[in-house]
């Protein structure tokens, strides 16, 4: 009797095949192919019917305390010979697979919208009807939806793989949902938690106690989730949808937790980290479904967190394979591709087609396909100033580069073009004396200081130090403020700072004296007296200045109006780590603005972000943006033949594959990595 494998255990069948012995003959025949199983792709190579004894994945024993989701422990040493009833599944499968990678790479284009379901979208759920109950109740579901719509005049557009999906979230079925940019994954989204919320309505469930949950890596992520959330027509839905909208991070309750080591001096120090309040051993037993939106960014320590405190949910990831990589190691959603069924959205919907920005990057991005600086130009008198492509000379060294754009960025300000709450200067990394984002938001804020003529000051903390002015746009906790005062702070202890002036530029000198230094902090015995209290512990030290913020909501004037709508979102920063916190907001890295939209987006790519460039950076840079988009970029040099920035770009995927099924072989091999990470034990301090 043949047993069923995930494809996970395929996956470790593969590496153990090749870590057979040389006794085990087994015939290799060809490149490798892909076999499909449980909604995978996974590499694998024939084996010869003639072997008596190929090899099989090793077992290894379970963990020690296993949870609901996790995943099948890796594989031990030596390997042991496989079943042929394993090559038997392979062989099964492999077949089908051939089938798949014989179909035509584009989809054909989806039958059009009627008032309740495409023709094909009504094929699909009735044949399901037919097979399960709950596949029923979502054919009623979108049923009675189609008629609610019918009646405010608008249409169903659900394509089948979106009513795949659907379908899979009705069941309560955990799914992977993967999809390009235009392709509809945050309107299928919402159609799944909509149901699931409106079940759970019916069933009588209070707000207090909800079983879904929807959970994003970044608070900018969680603004998009909640965004596409107010688009629910059901106000109790939408009402409950808002309120389980957060991070991940919140979800788990991450609170300071202090440890005590010995050092190397052998005396006992103590040092503080941020851990999860539920745990394993503390588990939130409420949740019964869990959706990851921007899964790309979430890593695997922080999904092992989620999964051993959810341990009666099942998971819906949602993603884009396509966008950036964490910062520290791989993403959990390639692993998910291996384990659950996945859906991929591959039709582009019309209004990303009349889109340069997106027609852009099913062209070229996403099909690998380096553009020519004749191309870019092309696109630029095309596009009606939507994509913009401005070559900038390579000529120039970084920092005045840096200086060139913000004194661009001034002149679109000036225009009325560029408003720093609404748009957003991105770049490939932040370095300091360098083209990144902390030199280009110190310039951004000079240009447009002297325009209003603010009065700059210097604030320290510590050894520490920043310069704002009132009106400055900054970020503090990942939200977008204002500067609204600043005034002396009577608790601070320390150095005079500089006197405040509007010839006090951003980078600490005087433009009147051209020769004088910004004040240094060189007493360091004392300041050290000033930061730790006798025992050790860290002193909260005051800053020299009290700097009063308001939250930006959508102008970037300080009237009375605004003070009025933004009065209880006023954050004072009177301390050392408060100021920590605190940054301009004009500029920004690629990195973390994954997860956000912008009105307008102004990136610069150019020969000094070169060794930073990759495919996915440059897709995830223009894909934030939803009206414009300006790209700063290097040109071609035509005496060397080297390509312009964007190209060299499009030509370095960090992940190697033009679709989901290419990318899983990337994951496969890794496999058991993953594995053996999942199947060690969490520690939990005290």
């Amino acid at each position: 009797m043949s047993t069923a494998l995930t494809p996970m255990q395929l996956a470790l069948a593969k590496r153990a095949a090749a870590q057979a012995t040389a006794a085990s003959t087994v015939e290799q025949a060809g490149e490798p192919r892909s076999v499909r199983l449980g909604g995978a792709s996974h590499p694998t190579q024939e084996a010869s019917a003639s072997d008596p004894k190929p090899p099989a994945p090793a077992v290894r024993p379970e963990p020690a305390q296993p949870t609901a989701q996790q995943p099948a422990p890796a594989p031990s040493k030596p390997a042991v010979q496989a079943r042929p009833e394993v090559l038997a599944a392979l062989a099964k499968m492999r077949a089908k697979q051939d089938a798949l990678e014989q179909a035509p790479s584009k989809p054909a284009p989806a039958p059009a919208p009627n008032p309740r379901l495409s023709e094909l979208a009504a094929r699909i759920l009735a044949q399901r009807a037919k097979q399960s109950p709950a596949a029923a109740l979502l054919a009623e579901t979108l049923e009675r939806q189609a008629a609610a719509r019918a009646v405010q005049g608008a249409e169903i557009p659900w394509n089948a793989e979106q009513a795949e999906a659907i379908r899979l979230g009705t069941e309560g079925k955990g799914f992977v949902l993967v999809g390009a940019a235009g392709t509809g994954k945050t309107t299928c989204v919402r159609q799944v938690i909509t149901d699931a919320l409106q079940r759970f309505i019916e069933q009588g469930g209070s707000a207090e106690h909800c079983t879904v949950s929807c959970v994003a890596f970044t608070n900018r992520a969680v603004k998009n989730l909640v965004k596409s959330c107010k688009g629910i027509q059901d106000i109790r839905v939408q009402q409950l949808a808002l309120q389980n909208c957060r991070t991940i991070h919140k979800t788990l309750k991450f609170a300071p937790v202090y440890y005590d080591y010995v050092s190397a001096s052998g005396t006992v120090e103590r040092t503080m980290r941020f851990e999860p309040t539920y745990t394993a051993l503390t588990p939130i037993t409420t949740l019964e479904l869990v959706v990851v939106d921007e899964a790309s960014m979430v890593d695997l320590p922080l999904w092992k967190k989620l999964l051993e405190a959810t341990p009666n949910a099942h998971y819906i990831f949602i993603g884009d394979l396509n966008q950036l990589k964490p910062v520290f190691g791989l993403s959990v959603l390639g692993y998910k591709l291996l384990e659950l069924p996945v859906v991929e959205l591959t039709q582009v919907h019309r209004q990303a087609f009349d889109s340069p920005i997106l027609s852009f990057q099913h062209k070229y991005s996403l099909k690998g396909i380096p553009p020519s600086d004749a191309s870019l130009q092309a696109i630029t008198e095309s596009s009606g100033g939507k994509l913009v492509f401005q070559p900038l000379s390579k000529m120039r060294p970084a920092p005045e580069q840096s200086r060139v754009l913000a004194k661009a960025m001034h002149k679109h300000y000036l225009e009325g073009t560029y408003k720093p709450h609404q748009d957003v200067i991105l770049l490939p990394h932040g370095k300091d004396g360098t083209f990144g984002s902390t030199l280009v938001n110190q310039w951004v804020a000079q240009w447009m200081g002297e325009e209003r003529q603010a009065v700059v000051h210097e604030i320290l903390c510590g050894m520490g130090k920043q310069y704002l002015a009132v009106g400055d746009f900054v970020v503090h906790n990942k939200e977008e403020y204002f500067v609204e005062s600043i005034s002396s702070n009577r608790a601070y202890a320390g150095k005079a700072p500089q006197e405040a002036s509007p010839d006090l530029m951003r980078s600490g000198y005087y433009k009147s004296k051209p020769s004088t230094q910004p004040v240094e902090l060189d007493d360091f015995d004392a300041l050290l007296e000033l930061a730790f209290e006798e025992d050790g512990s860290e002193r909260k030290l005051a800053a020299s200045h009290i700097v009063t913020l308001v939250l930006a909501q959508g102008t970037d004037s300080l009237d009375s109006a605004m003070k009025e709508a933004t009065k209880e979102k006023v954050v004072r920063i009177t301390t050392k780590g408060e100021l920590n916190e605190l940054a301009f907001g004009y500029a920004l890295t690629v990195h973390k603005s994954q997860g956000s939209e912008w009105r307008k987006v102004f990136f610069a790519a150019t020969a000094h972000h070169v060794s930073q460039l990759n495919r996915e950076l440059v897709y995830t840079a223009m894909t934030r943006a939803r009206e414009e988009l300006h790209v700063y970029y290097s040109p071609s040099d035509t005496a060397s033949g080297v390509s312009n920035t964007i190209a060299k770009a499009i030509m370095r995927p960090s992940i190697a594959g033009k679709n989901w099924r290419e990318k899983c072989r990337h994951f496969a091999d890794r496999v058991d990595e993953y594995q053996a990470f999942m199947a060690e034990p969490t520690q939990y301090g005290t």
